[in-house]
């Protein structure tokens, strides 16, 4: 039970009820992430078992301005076909610094990343990406036996905290034009708490005792690719209903601005704006990714990190005894790899890191909460350097990591 109030329920904890097993509708939960979208399915014949093992990244390729194929193949299909859009990273144009409540939201227009400089609505771009996911979630459920229409569902669909109004008003009307006419929108923080009371592995883990005891205070960080999302919330009883202490709220830290910053300096060194051509760009983004998480971490001991770039890239050559200087370190090449110094990969996540521990010490200066534990979760809480740092600011606080817990 989400809503505007000060207590959030945990419904799904009374499923000894009558009123949990006579559910109207088959409820299908949207989070669409900045990197990685997902879906969910509580079956209204089934309100036991949550389906949650679909995953989709945030890419979508567009004929004619309907959606061809969203997810990983995005980009493959892109280039395989002519007169197509590819689009990625559409949540961050409706960062509330770049939205206005003043702007026509509705017209506001996106770039297709390639080919460059196109051109089209980011409306547009949405509502295909929700129409797509939307008709993959119902295939799912679809048998021979019963055929779902998008109306016998309910749907829930997951925003930023930080969005501003007319975001969410957005996301709505782009729902709706893809179908899904019974929808309700969840700010992300606030559906993760519920999501993470509701784990098995979460509630039978004996480093979660004191969390769930009565009168427990906690921050959730639902860290993810752009944003990061902060709640306080308080437990009241032994079904985890929980008060909320201080609404969500949270800022633009995500992981994805340590890719930026990184592609930012492949451009310096190469002397250019942009990369040469598409493939460079997008394989050296999956290059990032690989060592983002698996080897950036304080312990390391090796000097540089090789990102890989799954194919030769045209340019490499000519770096050869090239430097640049960048604010963080002087980058080198010496072979056929592109290899950064670990200090640059590791200070770029310490500045978003900082960024993080500075809004935590907002949150609890303005509210004037003492709070028990922290949990960690979304995929940005895989990096080892963000943990790492965070545990040792704030040592009296107890923390809880769940890794892997994007979901």
């Amino acid at each position: 039970n989400i809503n505007n109030s000060n207590t959030i329920k945990n419904t799904t904890k009374m499923n000894k009820t009558e009123k949990f097993y006579k559910l109207k509708k088959t409820i299908i939960g949207i989070d669409f992430g900045s990197s990685f979208s997902k879906f969910s399915i509580l079956q209204a014949n089934n309100p036991k078992e949550i389906i949650s093992d679909f995953s989709r990244s945030s890419e979508i390729t567009l004929q004619n301005n309907v959606a061809k194929i969203i997810g990983e193949l995005s980009y493959k299909v892109y280039k395989n076909n002519k007169n197509c859009l590819y689009f990625e990273d559409m949540k961050i144009y409706l960062d509330p610094k770049k939205v206005t409540e003043e702007m026509n939201i509705e017209e506001l227009e996106i770039e297709s990343k390639f080919p460059e400089n196109e051109k089209i609505k980011l409306k547009t771009v949405l509502k295909e990406y929700l129409r797509y996911i939307s008709n993959e979630a119902l295939n799912q459920i679809n048998t021979n036996i019963e055929k779902y229409t998008k109306d016998d569902i309910k749907w829930i669909v997951t925003v930023p905290a930080i969005w501003s109004e007319s975001g969410k008003q957005l996301m709505i009307k782009c729902s709706k034009e893809a179908g899904m006419n019974d929808i309700q929108i969840a700010l992300e923080p606030e559906a993760a708490t519920l999501a993470l009371f509701n784990d098995e592995t979460f509630i039978n883990d004996i480093k979660a005792n004191d969390l769930q005891k009565i009168g427990n205070r906690f921050m959730l960080i639902d860290a993810g690719g752009y944003t990061v999302d902060i709640t306080i919330n308080e437990i009241l009883d032994d079904n985890k209903n929980m008060k909320q202490l201080s609404p969500p709220s949270g800022g633009p830290f995500g992981s994805m601005n340590i890719n930026f910053e990184i592609i930012k300096i492949i451009e310096g060194i190469k002397g250019y704006l942009k990369f040469e051509n598409s493939d460079d760009r997008k394989s050296f983004k999956l290059g990032i990714e690989e060592v983002k998480y698996t080897h950036c971490n304080n312990q390391a001991d090796s000097e540089f990190i090789q990102i890989s770039h799954y194919q030769s890239f045209s340019w490499i050559s000519s770096l050869f005894g090239r430097s640049l200087n960048t604010k963080y370190g002087i980058i080198e090449y010496d072979n056929t790899y592109i290899n950064f110094p670990r200090k640059i990969i590791n200070t770029i996540i310490l500045e978003q890191a900082n960024k993080i521990i500075d809004y935590i010490n907002l949150t609890l200066n303005v509210t004037k909460y003492k709070i028990d534990h922290i949990v960690l979760v979304g995929g940005f809480c895989n990096c080892g350097i963000l943990v790492d740092t965070l545990q040792k600011n704030f040592p009296n606080i107890a923390f809880l990591t769940l890794l892997n817990k994007e979901k």
